[in-house]
């Protein structure tokens, strides 16, 4: 994933990233996952996001690319939005309508960043609404939730309505958020 991330503008600095990334988790997905979750529940208000952003860049997959080769990637000129949203997702409590009209809200305004997209923004704002969260941390919309389940492309116009979804189910089956998403994801992929 690294070698994919050159592109056009500056390049990002990865300074958090050991000389060689994949030794560093020891070319585990699941320690990278663990390492962001430690890093989000670390977190104090003025502590440096970039490179918590870039571990879930990396750790979202290929298409995580897009943001640093479509446009001339600054950090500079998406910090303070993603502070917006990391700060929206950091004041969240509970699954509530009021929750999820809020944290929709900060979605729109962070998706004005060209080329993240709605699978992305919403893998950070899982990680994000993790630290009060935990195990019902708000889901991830993707591709693949989005056809097999809403039988639509993924739109964030429909992402309201797929996590209110799946808080429903989650309550009506007995299970946390993460781990109804996880059992879903892994049968589509079957």
């Amino acid at each position: 994933m690294i070698t994919l991330l050159s592109g056009q503008g500056t390049h990002p600095e990865f300074h958090f990233i050991k000389e060689n990334f994949s030794e560093q988790f020891d070319n585990d997905i699941n320690k990278l996952e663990q390492n962001i979750f430690d890093c989000v529940c670390g977190y104090h208000h003025g502590d440096d996001l970039e490179s918590i952003f870039h571990k879930i860049q990396i750790w979202g997959g290929i298409t995580g690319r897009n943001i640093y080769v479509r446009q001339n990637f600054s950090w500079s000129s998406i910090a303070p939005k993603y502070q917006n949203l990391v700060d929206a997702c950091l004041n969240i409590n509970d699954l509530s309508e009021e929750s999820i009209v809020r944290l929709y809200d900060a979605f729109v305004r962070f998706n004005e960043v060209k080329n993240i997209g709605v699978s992305f923004i919403t893998k950070h704002i899982h990680f994000w609404t993790y630290v009060n969260l935990k195990q019902d941390a708000f889901p991830i919309f993707d591709k693949v939730m989005s056809v097999n389940l809403l039988h639509k492309k993924v739109n964030f116009r429909n992402l309201k309505a797929y996590w209110r979804d799946m808080i429903t189910k989650s309550k009506e089956e007995n299970v946390n958020l993460m781990s109804l998403e996880r059992q879903l994801f892994n049968t589509f992929q079957l």
